[in-house]
């Protein structure tokens, strides 16, 4: 797309800031796209592709995709990224790793993956030293493979990190990843032998954010916790701004024994806050038992989100939220569910939250959301109508739900139809309601789904749900074969100078350029053809002569958007000379 001398004046002229698109809203039907297909080839690899049915993909903003891929040759999967609608394997099973031991294989829980297009994941080496490196978590952006933990490097405050504790690794758009680790070495004891930590990529290094014999606020120490094998801390949860919630339990105080903490950074470095603890008073009455708080959430504001019982009665469990500062229900058991006459029951283990202090939750066969203005909306219930309007739902019996940063919810349920039942995988968008997806018996890519599989996580990174309301699963069809498979308005990719991904080029490419002029450029979307790998004019260019393009039937280009003023400076400097050869 061309633009005149002029246009492109009235451009780097304007002083308005941004309109940006809203994320998440869609002004187009979606509609199932086949992403990849078993037999179909990587780019880089002349195996054939072959995806599992048991481990759906992570899905990011810029509908890039996380995979693992199973290759023939090795019991072992290896790691692999989906970008512009083309497949990467980033290691495979005898490469070498940047410490010069060969890769063996990804191990423990699948890809985390973030916006920047940076998988997270933890793998097996091989070497000479069978003591050094053998387990290691990395990240992998498509060009580059960081080692941030590797089985014997010095921990934080001492010891030797042992990887074999590690359950998964957490990553957030900050490029910051946090987990869990269990420690070795003639200093470390029962009483100090595991942590949490935090690599930070600004400084290429590990921080420490609790561990076992350390002090916990209001007093005892931290122990690790209870429900997990040798009190191991169960994994962590993190959010953009890079606080960290984790579960512990406390001892050496005389008011209770479990508890949730987040960690926070400060000025003066880290501090710890207690969320709840036991024998902290509830609204409704009666004390937190602790015992059933495994699976709280963060958002990015820093709310957690939690379950948990009362000491006056097992039974009388509840959700509740806490900023740190007080703790306020959601429901528990007997909260009415409006519309009919009866009340929450048990409530699970597992909770989520948006942004927007959204909080989803399941209790006794039904899915719940207290939505972001105090409403309790039923969405699965044993009978409840389903969007198709004459089939009903059968009982929702377990955790299998996901919840984005702007409140799209995302499950699989039993459906009730006139010739017996089926499974199907439900979107809820706020504001807008609930609709399906996808399911078991549906014609697709020439066949017949017989079957599906939705990454859920209440970690985002790992989650087959962005934060468009887009989703990304694993399907098996009636003639054979696995694939990936995409719900989206649109294919967002092709859409040259868009290299943030997101369907259309606007302030954020721009800014992408900008604040990476003269540097690497790394892993952005939409870059094929480009002549090197150093930010300069060439990127520039791109920006600037595709002002406003969009992927149809996506959005439609907004002309009034225009850069914001603070870029006009640099632009000026680095681009005059551009301006002059457009015409």
């Amino acid at each position: 797309m061309s633009r005149t001398k002029d246009q492109a004046m009235t451009i780097w002229a304007a002083t308005v800031g941004v309109a940006a698109m809203a994320i998440g809203l869609s002004c187009n039907a979606s509609q199932l796209f086949p992403i990849l297909f078993e037999g179909e080839f990587p780019t880089n690899d002349a195996r054939p592709i072959s995806v599992s049915i048991f481990q759906g993909p992570a899905l990011n903003n810029r509908q890039e995709m996380g995979v693992l891929n199973l290759q023939p040759s090795s019991s072992r999967p290896s790691p692999m990224l989906v970008r512009n609608g083309s497949a990467t394997v980033l290691l495979d099973v005898g490469d070498t790793l940047p410490d010069g031991l060969t890769y063996d294989g990804v191990f423990n829980e699948g890809l985390a993956l973030n916006d920047a297009g940076t998988l997270g994941f933890s793998l097996d080496a091989f070497g000479d030293n069978p003591n050094s490196g053998r387990e290691q978590i990395v990240l992998q952006d498509g060009l580059t493979t960081t080692q941030i933990l590797r089985e014997g490097d010095p921990a934080p405050g001492g010891g030797l990190l042992f990887t074999n504790g590690v359950r998964s690794v957490i990553l957030n758009e900050a490029g910051q990843a946090a987990f869990s680790a269990r420690l070795f070495g003639e200093d470390v004891t029962s009483s100090s032998d595991e942590g949490i930590y935090r690599w930070n990529p600004d400084t290429g290094s590990l921080i420490n954010i609790v561990r076992k014999g350390q002090s916990a606020p209001g007093g005892g120490t931290f122990t690790g916790t209870a429900f997990q094998s040798n009190e191991q801390f169960a994994t962590p949860r993190m959010n953009n701004a890079g606080s960290v919630i984790f579960s512990a339990d406390v001892r050496g105080t005389s008011f209770g024994d479990q508890g949730i903490f987040r960690y926070d950074d400060g000025p003066g470095g880290g501090t710890i806050t207690n969320i709840v603890r036991q024998g902290d008073a509830l609204p409704g009455g009666g004390t937190a038992d602790v015992l059933t708080f495994t699976s709280p959430a963060i958002n990015d504001a820093g709310l957690v989100a939690f379950t948990g019982s009362v000491d006056i009665n097992s039974s009388l469990e509840g959700v509740y939220t806490s900023d740190g500062t007080g703790i306020d229900l959601v429901a528990r058991f007997g909260t009415p569910v409006p519309g009919t006459n009866r009340g929450i029951r048990r409530v699970s283990r597992r909770v989520d939250l948006s942004n927007q202090g959204d909080v989803v939750f399941s209790s006794n066969g039904g899915l719940y959301v207290r939505e972001r203005g105090g409403f309790l909306n039923e969405l699965v219930f044993d009978g409840l109508t389903t969007p198709a309007g004459d089939e009903t739902f059968r009982s929702y019996s377990n955790d299998d739900f996901s919840m984005s940063a702007n409140g799209h919810i995302a499950f699989t349920a039993g459906v009730n139809t006139s010739s017996g039942t089926t499974r199907a995988l439900f979107l809820f968008t706020p504001g807008q309601g609930l609709e399906e997806v996808v399911r078991e018996g549906q014609s697709f890519n020439g066949s017949t789904i017989t079957d599906f599989n939705f990454q859920t996580s209440t970690d985002n990174s790992y989650s087959g749900l962005n934060d468009r309301g887009e989703l990304a699963f694993v399907y098996r069809l009636a003639s054979g074969g696995d694939g990936i498979a995409l719900w989206a308005d649109a294919l967002r990719i092709g859409v040259t100078g868009d290299y943030t991904g997101n369907g259309q080029v606007e302030q954020g490419d721009l800014n992408l350029v900008l604040n990476n002029w003269g540097g690497p450029r790394g892993a952005w979307s939409n870059a094929d053809g480009l002549t090197t790998s150093t930010v300069d004019q060439e990127e520039l260019n791109r920006v600037l002569n595709n002002w406003g393009d969009a992927a149809a039937p996506s959005f439609a280009a907004n002309p009034g958007v225009v850069p914001e003023p603070g870029s006009l400076g640099l632009l000026t400097v680095i681009s005059a000379c551009m301006l002059r050869r457009r015409h």
